[in-house]
């Protein structure tokens, strides 16, 4: 078929669906998207076909967000388009690969080009120019999507490092990067309308793929019922996007402090005796510039904010347990009975997500149990979190070993069974989600050895 021919079918297609809400019109789609092997050279096909992918399967072809290469495009738009897409999907590898090379490629890179660019204004000075230099770098920095760049990276890249050495640089290095985000989103206060942030994306990019004026009121419909999720915040709705990237960066500085205390108090304890006048080297010396990050008045005053109004901004695997922690990380020590209560709370929390996987399924309802895929969903990234948790807290303040116990025997293993009965009862699944439950089984496997490592700490 001529591909003018291909793109009007599917166009019809996807107009049909944000009009009816039918999927059937979205598997039409695919199909003759799947009629040629052309596929893969043409970047309109790709954003089409990874949108009904997600809408349809909960899941994607990573062979396509591959392509979507988001350094030739405007990455806000590239980022709901494509990283979105394969967070659903659960692709663990993707999802590290691509928040790596975003926070290198965009995020700390973002302030030497705009300097570059000030260089070369003030060679040619005009008022016109600066003005547009300036509009320019406010929204680049107020962009929400740079702010969930930083927030997803910072969470991600922990399962890149493969020792306990490694664990607590990154945290400690990107501790600097998250510490000014938080302290610049402070003034704005966790509910206030817009939040300081803006959202740069342009839903042209995908408007240009369908066969319409791409200006039209029908193709902007289109497009928005292209990239509703009911499982993310819209893309329009900067409040929600942005308390959910607060979160996750108020997760990471809970991390960062409970990391640091453990490191400091194995400097304190490793470091040599004082053998004389200007010979000694203390941990406190060496970590002089390395500061809780809760404990910065901005910060203290969005995590107590959030604590207040908006806990359920916090990823669902962890709301139980995070009051203890921020406690924990205060004068005052948590009672061993406090910390039982927290974990108990937690398994329940888990347990209701297992017994709405292994519920009995809708016989109108096709493919995998959606239980299945919220349960799934519920892990990346908040899994990564606790997995860091266990691997650097202070088994002092934490009870690391009965948490390690608790995430074993409430996640790694009921979830482990899930995915192996679904595969084994669904041998017909499509390709993409039988790769979405083989990424998140063998990433189970990663926090089954952390669990067992984490499981014997005292």
């Amino acid at each position: 078929l001529c591909d003018a021919y291909i793109s009007c079918a599917v166009t019809v297609c996807v107009k049909a669906y944000s009009r009816t809400k039918d999927q059937s019109w979205l598997h039409q789609a695919l199909s003759m998207i799947g009629e040629t092997k052309r596929t893969l050279n043409n970047p309109s096909w790709l954003l089409l076909a990874v949108q009904c992918q997600r809408l349809l399967h909960r899941a994607v072809d990573v062979r396509f967000t591959k392509q979507l290469d988001f350094k030739s495009v405007q990455y806000d738009t590239m980022f709901t388009c494509g990283f979105y897409p394969l967070l659903d999907s659960c692709a663990v590898e993707e999802l590290e690969a691509w928040a790596r090379e975003a926070y290198k490629g965009f995020f700390a890179v973002s302030g030497k080009e705009t300097s570059l660019l000030r260089v070369k204004v003030l060679k040619f000075f005009s008022w016109p120019v600066w003005r547009d230099l300036m509009r320019f770098e406010d929204k680049l920095r107020e962009s929400v999507v740079r702010v969930e760049t930083l927030a997803y990276f910072s969470l991600l890249h922990t399962r890149q490092c493969q020792t306990y050495k490694y664990v607590i640089q990154h945290l400690l290095s990107t501790g600097e990067d998250v510490d000014r985000t938080l302290q610049m989103l402070a003034p704005c206060g966790a509910s206030s309308s817009g939040s300081g942030l803006r959202s740069n994306e342009d839903t042209l990019v995908l408007r240009a793929t369908l066969s319409d004026y791409v200006h039209s009121e029908r193709s902007i419909q289109v497009v928005d019922a292209l990239l509703h999720h009911n499982g993310r915040p819209n893309m329009k709705d900067i409040e929600a996007r942005r308390n959910a990237a607060v979160s996750l960066l108020l997760l990471f500085a809970l991390l960062h402090d409970h990391a640091l205390r453990e490191y400091s108090r194995q400097n304190k304890v490793t470091a040599p005796r004082n053998t004389g006048k200007g010979q000694t080297t203390s941990g406190a010396a060496q970590n002089e510039g390395n500061r809780p990050l809760l404990q910065q008045a901005g910060t203290a005053a969005l995590l107590a904010t959030i604590m207040t109004e908006d806990l359920l901004s916090w990823p669902a695997l962890l709301r139980p347990i995070i009051p203890c922690l921020v406690a924990s990380l205060g004068s005052e020590a948590v009672s061993n009975t406090q910390w039982m209560e927290a974990i108990e709370a937690f398994r329940t929390n888990i347990a209701g997500f297992v017994e709405k996987a292994t519920s009995p399924q809708d016989s109108k309802e096709a493919g995998v149990h959606g239980g299945v895929h919220d349960l799934l969903e519920l892990l990346i990234p908040a899994g990564y979190a606790l997995s860091t948790l266990l691997q650097t807290a202070n088994a002092q303040i934490v009870p690391v070993s009965k948490l390690a116990v608790a995430t074993r025997e409430s996640i790694v293993m009921p979830v482990k069974s899930i995915i192996t009965a679904t595969l084994r009862e669904s041998p017909h699944m499509p390709l993409i989600t039988k790769q979405k439950l083989q990424s998140v089984d063998r990433y189970l496997d990663d926090m089954a050895t952390d669990c067992t490592a984490a499981s014997k700490r005292k």
